[in-house]
């Protein structure tokens, strides 16, 4: 546009040029004015005619870039009612998937809590199975399967009642090992990993520590028999562990650690008594 008017500026000039030598032209008779008149006529109309091409050009220039325009604005209309066309299919699909989500959410609440049920009654059917009772509620004294478990086992005090002493090694050997056979199938149930892995094998059971900086075997005997005393110690603190972990998991609270059974137990009711999910 601003090429076609400045073709236009210098045409006009061109024109007024062109009058101001004419005038004196056509009123004289000479040859060689007619002439002079002549020349300067085609040179103006040389002028004419080339402002004229230059106008063509630019107005087809013009033109081009205006039916450039038209179509990128055709293509850019086409593309947005495309946009528009998946955005309303977009919040389709929206609608349906959060009628979807709601659905699954609702079936994923009712296998939770029929999952919950389950796991409450394997609980409860542990704590039959294993049953732990409450033996002497001075000394907090609990038995499982009518077998007593001092809690501190080899570290009990002086002062307790005879009923601690009288436990012997056999006994505490097996009610460590039906501990933990009882723990073994918490953590399974629980899907709760023990830091520590126990392993139980008819009346004894182990429990294995990895990375102890104890000399010789990395499985300590949770039995007080043919065993030494701080390995003994050393794998019911482990087990008493694995318990907090347990206890840790589903924010149960545990007071005292050596209190292996009492703990234990407070774990089964909690967890029974409530919908796990």
């Amino acid at each position: 546009m601003a090429r076609i008017q400045s073709d236009a500026h210098h045409t006009k000039d061109a024109e007024r040029l062109l009058a101001l030598r004419c005038t004196p032209a056509l009123q004289s008779n000479s040859v060689l004015t007619q002439r002079r008149y002549k020349f300067e006529l085609r040179h103006t109309h040389d002028l004419l005619r080339r402002a004229r091409r230059n106008r063509e050009q630019a107005l087809s220039d013009l033109y081009d870039t205006l039916e450039a325009r038209q179509k990128a604005l055709g293509e850019k209309q086409q593309q947005l009612q495309a946009i528009r066309a998946r955005m309303k299919t977009i919040r389709l699909e929206r609608t349906k998937l959060s009628h979807d989500k709601d659905l699954v959410l609702s079936e994923l609440n009712h296998v939770q809590k029929e999952v919950g049920m389950h796991r409450a009654r394997l609980l409860r059917d542990l704590d039959d199975i294993y049953p732990i009772q409450l033996v002497h509620a001075r000394d907090l004294l609990y038995s499982i399967v009518d077998l007593p478990l001092p809690n501190g086992i080899a570290t009990t005090k002086e002062n307790t009642t005879t009923l601690v002493h009288r436990t012997n090694l056999d006994e505490t050997s097996a009610a460590l090992t039906y501990v933990a056979q009882l723990m073994i199938l918490l953590s399974t149930y629980l899907h709760t990993t023990l830091p520590y892995p126990l392993t139980s094998s008819g009346s004894r059971a182990t429990v294995q520590d990895r990375i102890s900086i104890m000399t010789g075997p990395r499985s300590f005997i949770l039995s007080g028999k043919d065993n030494e005393l701080y390995r003994y110690e050393y794998a019911v603190f482990l087990l008493n562990k694995d318990l907090e972990r347990l206890m840790n998991q589903f924010h149960v609270p545990l007071l005292d650690l050596r209190n292996t059974l009492p703990n234990l137990k407070n774990l089964l009711v909690t967890l029974s008594a409530a919908t796990l999910t």
